[in-house]
């Protein structure tokens, strides 16, 4: 289904979302975004299924002469794989769009000749071939980088809890490395948006590592 003006401004209304952040989300600029609001330009299906993943990454279905926003959605991985398929889910969340991700607690795989080392990288080359960046918090002092250095901030031991949780698009998931192995992913706008403002926070006060 391809959407409509109505719908675009309908969808923006429901997040609260400027016309700016729809450009920040998307890449498409903000004079292009309302031009087409306006009907100056007809976009092209590609631009509007840019558009589109970028709503429905946040919470919005379309449906006939519409928009609605989706309910709280939780899924549970478990077991040995649970990180695999949590990787995976993050890929093909903002695959189409591109995006940040937002990482706090994490402690990355020392072995660069482990199998999760070599899975990270794989994961991190794809990422940056879609255009996906992070942003990630670790605890002052670990120079333990596997991504690019610029991506990491430090913050001081006594304010880094090693709970890791990963945002991406309306997704919250919060990792157990158990064992078992458990990762809880939260579906939500609303917990989304919080919680990324609560990163931006700690991010604006953490340390550059040097």
């Amino acid at each position: 289904m391809t959407i409509t003006t109505a719908q675009i401004r309908g969808a923006r209304g429901l997040l609260d979302w400027s016309q700016a952040e729809l450009s920040r989300r998307t890449g498409i600029s903000t004079t292009s975004i309302g031009n087409i609001e306006s009907g100056h330009t007809q976009a092209r299906e590609s631009t509007l299924a840019i558009i589109r993943k970028a709503f429905e990454n946040s919470g919005i279905s379309f449906i006939d002469g519409g928009v609605r926003q989706h309910e709280q959605f939780v899924q549970i991985l478990e077991g040995p794989d649970a990180n695999d398929r949590l990787l995976e889910d993050v890929f093909q969340t903002l695959r189409d769009t591109g995006g940040e991700i937002l990482i706090s607690g994490l402690e990355e795989p020392k072995d660069k000749n482990s199998d999760a080392h070599k899975k990270l990288a794989k994961h991190l080359d794809r990422l940056s071939a879609a255009n996906i960046t992070e942003r990630i918090l670790l605890q002052k002092g670990d120079t333990n980088f596997v991504a690019p250095k610029s991506w990491y901030k430090w913050v001081p031991k006594e304010h880094f809890s090693s709970f890791p949780f990963q945002l991406y698009g309306n997704k919250l998931a919060m990792i157990n490395w158990g064992p078992p192995q458990k990762i809880i992913i939260v579906e939500n706008n609303l917990t989304a948006q919080s919680f990324r403002a609560l990163f931006d926070f700690a991010w604006s006060s953490a340390e550059i590592p040097s």
